[in-house]
């Protein structure tokens, strides 16, 4: 869960010593008040606490309420500074979890097979194109139910229509076999 932004806090004029006592509240004194009392206790201010039943129940016991008034009035320069701190913050996470073997090498090799096709976008086309075929071909045949269903469909064509379609599949094998070959080649001469 994603707590709000502490850097908003910093400038607060009343949270100028970690002695201050805080109390946190949302509408119900939830997951979000929780969150952000355990990140303010992580920054040092070790007097946080969380408003049991959250805003409702604070109106509800009477406890003094003023509306319209706002205390925390920053200038333009230190709210955009609050903002770029709340960048900064996600960015580090970001880096952070980039940062990690299990995401990281996967991303740089990623990184790494994108540019090496990009520069052999020859390669690449042939590549794309056999594998397309390749997966045309390969969804009509699991679009079959069984293969006795795969052969009615190709015995049950007219005669010449057979002959034509048996060697069109007879080309279309040694064509892809000619051209996986040769993007072996390719790649292994590189």
């Amino acid at each position: 869960m994603e707590t709000p932004p502490l850097c908003i806090l910093k400038h607060h004029p009343h949270l100028q010593s970690n002695l201050t006592k805080v109390v946190v509240m949302d509408s119900t004194g939830g997951d979000k008040a929780r969150a952000l009392a355990r990140a303010l206790a992580s920054l040092g201010y070790q007097l946080s606490y969380v408003m049991a039943g959250g805003f409702r129940a604070w109106a509800a016991a009477e406890l003094p309420v003023v509306e319209g008034v706002v205390e925390y009035d920053a200038s333009t320069g230190a709210r955009i500074s609050d903002e770029l701190e709340v960048i900064a913050g996600k960015a580090n996470e970001v880096v952070a979890t980039v940062a990690q073997p299990q995401v990281g090498l996967p991303l740089l090799g990623g990184g790494a097979l994108l540019t090496y096709a990009a520069l052999n976008y020859h390669t690449t086309l042939k590549f794309v194109g056999v594998l397309g075929v390749l997966l045309t071909v390969a969804n009509k045949l699991l679009s079959y139910d069984n293969p006795k269903d795969a052969v009615d469909d190709i015995t049950g064509a007219p005669g010449w229509f057979c002959n034509i379609l048996n060697c069109t599949v007879v080309l279309f094998v040694c064509m892809l076999h000619a051209q996986l070959c040769l993007l072996v080649l390719v790649t292994l001469r590189g």
